[in-house]
């Protein structure tokens, strides 16, 4: 038989095979390294648009709230109806609130709320008022809002 007098065993002929390993597992562990820092900047980019959505809401339901506040003041038995004009389109378009916040929670935040009103025919009697507000918040580059929509009546059911 043929006998190798070369051992291969021996470190000097496996030198070299270390490297490939080593270059391997730096690749593999980078491209984890990468795809796990692209879904931590996703998850917190989605967590401040959340947080930021949510507060459009309250800045929108804020503004309409104040104009609630108006229109029905308390201890009075009818609507403050110089408020909103009459209706004249399919959706309000007379801005009757517009506030810039600057509290807590609510910084950079902004509303527009916009009013109008009909006369309720019979056999209902009184005024209906639609009142769309919209309540926006930002952060850097990024702008989010939200849109809600009321009506409300001094009517007589």
């Amino acid at each position: 038989m043929f006998h190798n007098k070369r051992s291969f065993n021996s470190p000097y002929h496996q030198r070299g095979a270390a490297l490939a390993v080593a270059v391997f597992i730096i690749v593999v562990m980078s491209l984890i390294g990468t795809a796990m820092v692209r879904i931590l900047g996703d998850a917190t980019s989605a967590t401040v648009g959340e947080v930021l959505g949510a507060r459009a809401q309250a800045a929108a339901r804020n503004g309409a709230e104040i104009l609630l506040v108006d229109l029905y003041p308390l201890n009075s038995a009818n609507a403050d109806d110089t408020l909103c004009p009459a209706r004249t389109a399919s959706l309000p378009t007379t801005v009757v609130v517009q506030t810039n916040f600057s509290i807590d929670g609510l910084a950079n935040c902004n509303t527009t709320v916009f009013c109008d009103q009909a006369e309720l025919t019979a056999p209902y009697s009184g005024i209906h008022f639609r009142i769309i507000a919209q309540g926006s918040c930002s952060a850097g580059d990024m702008t989010y809002s939200k849109e809600i929509m009321l009506e409300a009546s001094d009517g007589v059911y």
